[in-house]
C-alpha cells in the first residue's frame, strides 16, 4: 500500500533531526575532525589560543578542526568551559595551537556557548615565546572574553526576561486539514496524496528551561474516490520545547511517541490494526491574554502496518501511512 522513495525518507529522517535539535538542550559535546595525527599530545598550558580575528604566527600548519557544540537535555557551557574543552582536545592531538573561528552565544536553540576552531601546530621557538605572553591570554583575547560573557550575560537576561510569560501547563485544540502524502492503492486506482481532516488535543507542562512533557490524541480522516474512508487515532506521551520569542509570541516543538489505532471502511467491511506511531508537531501561537490564546500547528504523523503477504518491497520502502497536517484553535493557560 504505501512505497515512500529513498528521497522522501530522507526528509523525514532531516525533519525527525531537526525536531531533536529543537527539543535538545546543552551538554557541551566535543568533535574533531583531522587532516594530520602523527603529533604526540601536548600539556594543555602549552596551548596558545587565538580568539575570532587575531593574527597566528606564518607557517603555522592545520592539523585538524574542533568544535564544542551542544548535547543532551541539560547541563552548563560558560565560554571559558567550552573553550577549556577545545584547548584539551586540540592538545590530546598534538597541537600548541588553537584559533577560533566562530563562537556563538547562548540563544534561544541552545543554552550553552559553543565553539569552532583550526587546531594548529606552531614552530616550537614560537610556541614557546607566545606561551610566556598567554599565560592569561593577551589583552586582545581578554577583550574579546569579556565582550562575549557581557554578550551572553545580555542574551540571557533578555530571555529570561521573555520567559516569565511562558505558561507553565497548556491545553491545545485544533482543527484543520491533514494530507496523506503516503502512496495509497485501492485496487481501482493508485492515490500518491488525498486531503483530508485532523483534529487533535494535547495537554503540555513547561519548566521555566522552556523543557517540557505532554500528552496528545490526534485523530485523522480521508475519505477516498471510491468510497473508503481511512482512520487514524493516536495517543501517546512526548518531549516537549517551547521558547518565548516576544511578550506574546511562543513557540513550541514536540516529539510524540504512542499507540495508534489504524482503521479502514467500506460498506460493510472494516480492517483495523493497533500499532506503534511517532508524532512530531511544530506550533505558533499568540497569547491573547494571560488565559487564553490562539495559534497555529504543523504535525507529522507515520505509523507502520503489517505488511500482506504477496506485497515486495524495496530496501528503502516500508509499508504504513504517512501524514502532514496544519491545523489551528484555542490555546487555555491553566
Amino acid at each position: 500500500m504505501i512505497h515512500p522513495s529513498k528521497k522522501q525518507m530522507e526528509k523525514m529522517k532531516q525533519s525527525f533531526l531537526l525536531c531533536v535539535v529543537l527539543l535538545t538542550g546543552c551538554s557541551p559535546r566535543v568533535v574533531s575532525d583531522m587532516f594530520v595525527t602523527n603529533y604526540p599530545a601536548v600539556a594543555p598550558d602549552s596551548v596558545r589560543v587565538f580568539q575570532v580575528g587575531q593574527k597566528v604566527p606564518p607557517k603555522s600548519l592545520a592539523i585538524g578542526k574542533v568544535k564544542v557544540v551542544d548535547n543532551g537535555f541539560s547541563g552548563k557551557g560558560d565560554y571559558s568551559m567550552v573553550l577549556k574543552l577545545a584547548v584539551e582536545e586540540t592538545a590530546r592531538h598534538g597541537g600548541n595551537g588553537l584559533i577560533i573561528e566562530r563562537h556563538r552565544v547562548p540563544d534561544m536553540i541552545s543554552t550553552i556557548h559553543r565553539v569552532w576552531g583550526t587546531m594548529l601546530r606552531m614552530d616550537e621557538a614560537v610556541s614557546d615565546s607566545l606561551a610566556l605572553t598567554s599565560v592569561g591570554q593577551t589583552i586582545e583575547s581578554d577583550r574579546a572574553y569579556q565582550y562575549y560573557q557581557e554578550e551572553a550575560r545580555v542574551m540571557q537576561e533578555e530571555r529570561s526576561e521573555r520567559m516569565k510569560n511562558l505558561p507553565r501547563q497548556v491545553l491545545k485544540v485544533n482543527y484543520g486539514l491533514s494530507w496523506l502524502t503516503s502512496k495509497y492503492e485501492t485496487g481501482r486506482r493508485s492515490y500518491d496524496s488525498k486531503l483530508g481532516t485532523g483534529f487533535d488535543v494535547g495537554l503540555d507542562f513547561y519548566w521555566k528551561s522552556g523543557i517540557g512533557i505532554g500528552l496528545m490524541y490526534a485523530h485523522t480522516r480521508t475519505e477516498f474516490d471510491e468510497g473508503i474512508k481511512m482512520y487514524t487515532n493516536f495517543v501517546g506521551p512526548g518531549v516537549l520545547f517551547s521558547e518565548m520569542i516576544g511578550k506574546k509570541f511562543r513557540m513550541d516543538a514536540g516529539i510524540m511517541l504512542g499507540y495508534c489505532r489504524y482503521s479502514e471502511t467500506w460498506k460493510d467491511f472494516r480492517r483495523s490494526e493497533d500499532r506503534f506511531a511517532a508524532l512530531m508537531r511544530l506550533g505558533m501561537e499568540y497569547m491573547l491574554s494571560p488565559n487564553i490564546g490562539v495559534g497555529v500547528q504543523a504535525n507529522m504523523f507515520t505509523v507502520s502496518l503489517k505488511k500482506p503477504e504477496g506485497i515486495e518491497l524495496k530496501s528503502n520502502e516500508f509499508y504504513g501511512v504517512r501524514r502532514i497536517g496544519l491545523e489551528a484553535g484555542l490555546r487555555l493557560y491553566l
